[in-house]
């Protein structure tokens, strides 16, 4: 069997990208494997045996996205639960908050924005508390730069240059006061990075850990996967060595093998909002979130799960 050792012990250095499954297809006919989890735990006894074993290094990621506050799905903190003290990087990757009133859509109603940005902010607060994660990343996502663009239209640049670009700088590095005029009180909501120590906002739509480029474009193409194809060239054009993407915005869910890697699409964790979809003829979204496990920082498809809502 040296010649399935000798693909395993690739797999392991990162010399090929074959997943489990596609080493079982290769040699089922040839050893009567069962599964890729069959050859997964030959090898790892043929590691021991021979001292190879070593330890590997498992990075467990939960990725979340366009909850769109205040329209996020009543049950989801009750869905994070799940998850408690089972994530080391809880990855917030865009569109937490909506920023419905100062969107450019028409609308019957507004909701304020300073209500939108608490109502956020303790949902951070809750998700981490629940889940416990080692770290927190941020991503900022098309409604994130709905701040800056409404501000542009508003105030001179020179005032521009005192205000922050998306609404998560103001949850996560400057912290913000909610004033009531009327009554001449003011409440101060302090910047989360005082609460915690191991947040990480990014101030970009991507970034890389492992062979993983986390992602949430602002182009939209309505063709199925052609959002994250683009991304996906565009990362490649930018000469990023990565395996995997992992794309936010579509509000589409799903795992495609690509060439010789994932593209993965993470869903939406909203519903649907009234205020955009009324009379337009829209795909109909599909909920859920992506739990990605890295072995040695490169993507496992075996223990990595699309979790549809």
């Amino acid at each position: 069997m040296q010649d399935f050792y000798k693909i395993c012990l690739e797999k392991q250095s990162g010399k090929n990208n074959y997943t489990w499954d596609d080493i079982y297809l290769l040699f089922k006919d040839k050893y009567y494997f069962k599964s890729g989890e069959h050859c997964r735990d030959i090898w790892k006894k043929y590691r021991k045996k021979n001292g190879l074993l070593g330890v590997d290094k498992l990075t467990k990621i939960l990725v979340i996205s366009d909850l769109h506050i205040p329209f996020q799905l009543d049950s989801l903190l009750d869905i994070l639960k799940d998850y408690k003290s089972k994530v080391d990087i809880l990855h917030l990757n865009g569109d937490i908050q909506d920023c419905q009133g100062i969107s450019g859509f028409l609308k019957k109603y507004r909701v304020p924005f300073v209500d939108e940005t608490i109502q956020a902010r303790q949902f951070i607060v809750d998700c981490i508390n629940i889940i416990k994660p080692k770290k927190v990343i941020f991503n900022y996502g098309n409604h994130c730069k709905r701040l800056i663009n409404y501000m542009s239209d508003k105030i001179n640049d020179d005032l521009l240059t005192l205000m922050p670009d998306t609404n998560l700088e103001l949850i996560i590095e400057n912290g913000f006061y909610n004033k009531d005029r009327i009554n001449g009180t003011k409440t101060f909501y302090e910047p989360l990075n005082n609460v915690y120590n191991n947040l990480e906002y990014t101030h970009n739509w991507y970034n890389q850990i492992g062979d993983v480029v986390f992602c949430h474009p602002s182009a939209y193409k309505s063709a199925i996967l052609k959002t994250s194809q683009d991304a996906w060239l565009h990362f490649i054009q930018r000469k990023f060595n990565f395996n995997t993407l992992i794309c936010s915005h579509t509000h589409a869910s799903g795992i495609y093998k690509y060439g010789d890697g994932f593209i993965v699409e993470t869903g939406s964790l909203c519903k649907e909002m009234d205020y955009i979809k009324e009379g337009k003829l829209l795909r109909p979204q599909s909920n859920g979130m992506f739990y990605c496990v890295l072995e040695n920082d490169k993507f496992c498809f075996e223990k990595s799960k699309l979790i549809v809502i």
